[in-house]
């Protein structure tokens, strides 16, 4: 039986999409492997959404390309499949779309994105490359946004949403082969547009068998009465939101061509309290946007400390050729891009610390990720990271006492 080893970088669609292939390699006669496994294939799903991401990519098909030969897919080979094709021991090239053709690699995969529809690929749990207890469901593709900083909605092409009944449907599959946590994700979850998404919310809460269920990132427009609403009474929502904010200063937002400005995220980030009054918010924040100033950058460092914000995933803005940001005028200087960075993020550790001490002394019931030489890690149903001694396995939900926390991750202690 031959044996393929899947690479995937970037975000929780590519991770989806390489389980899916992984099961359709499986149902092909193929043993599924890992990247550091001895194997006759490999599939390197690419990233392109950063400079660093797509260099990344590079650097990974090179390294399983000196042991085997390698198919590759995803934004990177989407954004250059010329560049990408040039590697040695390359044996197919695919993008964005019928990523299954690399199942048959004597044909070339098709990289027009403009008029795609929402792709075939499909999950039943029958491979856990990613996790063994929390499972991820693709509910739509592409993005309909002109973020001037942009890449992926050129390589992922425009927004497709799939219908509510298949996303049912695999809920259910996933359910009976023992997933408890789901995770909504897609490219721009925002835009899904087969029903509304509180709707969806609603009507996979009910699916038998989940007790957790989570969302992906979400724009601040995304955030309304209806869909708070559907998550305080689904019985399931997590409360945790993570949130596609990218910056807290107005001028800067318009520049990005994001449809909101800071006074409105900043309503709905309120919403969200008043509404879900546990739940924690993270974020997504570019830092050094062109022409953004010492003060403007401030203007964002102000927003995550009042916004309460458990995580926040910060990155120096990365330019990418053919958009609109990386031919304004104003860039900010690599190193003044990485120091603004570090920043953020060492203010932003202030704040969950913050967050994290006000969780001693409470009990918290954790779903248990790994368990390494007699300690477990998992996480919290609002997704703050806890490690604690035990032998649980992967799957299992444990209540803890929470003793203290250090680097970001909560001490417990099972009860």
């Amino acid at each position: 039986m031959k044996k393929v080893g899947f690479i995937t970088l970037g975000c929780r669609v590519n991770q989806y999409e390489s389980n899916a292939l992984a099961e359709a390699f499986r149902r092909a006669g193929w043993e599924i492997g890992g990247q550091d496994d001895d194997c006759d294939l490999y599939v390197v799903n690419t990233c392109a959404v950063t400079a660093e991401s797509e260099r990344k990519s590079r650097q990974m098909i090179r390294r399983a390309a000196a042991l085997a030969p390698v198919a590759v897919v995803g934004c990177a080979s989407q954004l250059d499949p010329e560049r990408i094709k040039a590697i040695p021991g390359v044996v197919f090239v695919g993008g964005c779309r019928d990523k299954d053709a690399v199942l048959s690699p004597e044909r070339f995969a098709g990289f027009d994105m403009s008029s795609c529809s929402y792709g075939s690929l499909k999950v039943d749990g029958s491979e856990d490359l990613f996790s063994s207890c929390r499972a991820f469901v693709k509910i739509e593709d592409g993005c309909p946004n002109a973020c001037s900083y942009c890449i992926i909605p050129t390589v992922r092409g425009p927004a497709r949403s799939r219908d509510i009944v298949d996303i049912i449907s695999e809920c259910e599959r996933l359910t009976a082969a023992g997933y408890s946590e789901l995770v909504l994700t897609g490219i721009e979850v925002s835009a899904y547009d087969r029903a509304p998404l509180s709707e969806l919310v609603s009507r996979v809460s009910q699916v038998k068998g989940i007790r957790r269920l989570r969302i992906g990132s979400l724009t601040p427009t995304a955030v309304t009465p209806e869909l708070l609403k559907s998550m305080r009474e689904s019985g399931s929502f997590c409360p945790h939101i993570h949130l596609s904010l990218q910056s807290g200063c107005s001028r800067i937002l318009a520049l990005m061509k994001r449809k909101y400005n800071r006074e409105q995220a900043d309503e709905r980030m309120a919403m969200i309290r008043e509404y879900l009054p546990e739940a924690q918010i993270s974020a997504d924040i570019i830092c050094g946007f062109p022409t953004e100033t010492e003060q403007e950058f401030y203007q964002t460092v102000d927003m995550c400390v009042s916004g309460r914000f458990l995580h926040v995933h910060s990155f120096p803005y990365s330019p990418r050729p053919g958009t609109p940001a990386a031919a304004m005028d104003g860039q900010v200087d690599p190193g003044e891009r990485k120091r603004r960075n570090d920043i953020l993020i060492n203010r932003a550790s202030e704040v969950r610390d913050v967050i994290l001490r006000q969780k001693i002394g409470k009990t918290a019931e954790i779903l248990i990720e790994k368990c390494v030489s007699g300690i477990c890690s998992g996480h919290t149903s609002d997704f703050a990271e806890c490690s604690f001694a035990g032998n649980g396995r992967a799957g299992d939900y444990v209540t803890v006492n929470i003793i203290g926390h250090k680097n970001g991750i909560l001490k417990g202690e099972t009860l």
